[in-house]
């Protein structure tokens, strides 16, 4: 979304695989920088641009994966900056989506991961007779 501002130059919102550390100018148009994102610190910003050079985000999942920024940042580049809005304006549901996607990042217990290949599961024994139709 542009917004026109003073003398017909526009201000171009953040955008994760466009914006760069600092505002640029282009002809008409100034980009903002992902420096002013609240809680951005040069490691983030470091992570962000090297993940950039492999390749472009693919989505907000994608872009947790492959940087090291904190959850708290991530929440800001979704509401403050609308850095994701490429892949989705729907914020409400980005914000929803954050926890579980950091939960599995970072290898903590969650109902959505599925063990690692060569990983023993543990057998449980059989339910004893008459448990069978039981509601817990």
């Amino acid at each position: 979304m542009c917004r026109p501002a003073c003398g017909g130059v526009e201000i171009l919102p953040l955008q994760i695989n466009v914006s760069k550390v600092d505002f640029t100018a282009a002809a008409q148009t100034i980009r903002i920088g992902l420096k002013q994102v609240k809680g951005i610190e040069k490691s983030f910003l470091d992570s962000i641009i090297e993940a950039r050079k492999v390749a472009p985000f693919t989505s907000v999942h994608d872009f947790i994966y492959r940087t090291h920024v904190s959850k708290d940042v991530a929440e800001n580049l979704i509401l403050a900056g609308g850095a994701f809005d490429w892949f989705s304006e729907n914020r409400r549901a980005l914000l929803w989506d954050l926890p579980r996607w950091y939960q599995t990042k970072g290898g903590g217990a969650s109902f959505w991961r599925f063990p690692l290949p060569g990983t023993k599961l543990k057998i449980l024994p059989p339910l004893s007779a008459g448990c069978e139709n039981t509601m817990y």
